[in-house]
């Protein structure tokens, strides 16, 4: 009795290789994907926590601006004080801008009322539609607590290899504002009482 082996069909095995390829491209872009949501959840919450580290103003304000440099890719980028009454904002540091000029945002500029308004996060579609002083505005961030808007961060001008915030930015922009601004407050809270 002769034993016969079968020899696979050349096309049936190039088309078998073919979706297991496929299928090994798919996992490898989930496990991509679930590997960028942890390092961003990691993110936030190293972002939450140096946030309510901080004791000083000035120390709020430079974890802030640390943040949106670092982690958000923005190189042109404002903090600002609100005082409700007017509302008027004023400067208190940023990255990239002229202290001078940008030394107080237009109470009447419809995105910074917008805002102030809501105390929440805004992203314009087009940066470039509703300029601040001139410049594109990428975002604008209020920071509150407890429902009041004490600070605005004002994000202009993003690296050249992040043309715009996705979603994951505007997640850490949310909790930014949340957490930015009870801290700024404490810390206000703490300079005031000694």
């Amino acid at each position: 009795m002769t034993v016969q082996t079968l020899s696979p069909d050349p096309i049936v095995l190039e088309r078998r290789v073919a979706v297991l390829e496929a299928e090994n491209i798919q996992l490898t872009e989930r496990a991509l994907g679930a590997e960028q949501r942890l390092v961003r959840a990691a993110q936030l919450y190293a972002t939450v926590s140096q946030l309510h580290q901080t004791a000083e103003t000035d120390e709020v304000v430079i974890v802030v601006k640390e943040i949106v440099a670092n982690l958000l890719g923005c190189e042109e980028m404002g903090v600002y004080d609100v005082w409700p009454q007017g509302p008027v904002c004023t400067f208190v540091d940023g990255i990239g801008l002229d202290a001078d000029r940008f030394g107080t945002l237009p109470p009447t500029h419809a995105l910074v009322r917008q805002a102030i308004a809501t105390g929440a996060l805004v992203v314009p579609a087009d940066p470039a539609a509703e300029p601040i002083h001139g410049r594109p505005v990428s975002a604008l961030v209020p920071l509150h607590d407890q429902g009041t808007v004490c600070g605005l961060v004002v994000m202009f001008q993003l690296l050249r290899q992040k043309p715009k915030l996705d979603a994951g930015d505007q997640d850490l922009l949310e909790a930014v504002a949340a957490h930015a601004g009870r801290a700024l407050v404490h810390a206000r809270l703490r300079e005031a009482t000694r």
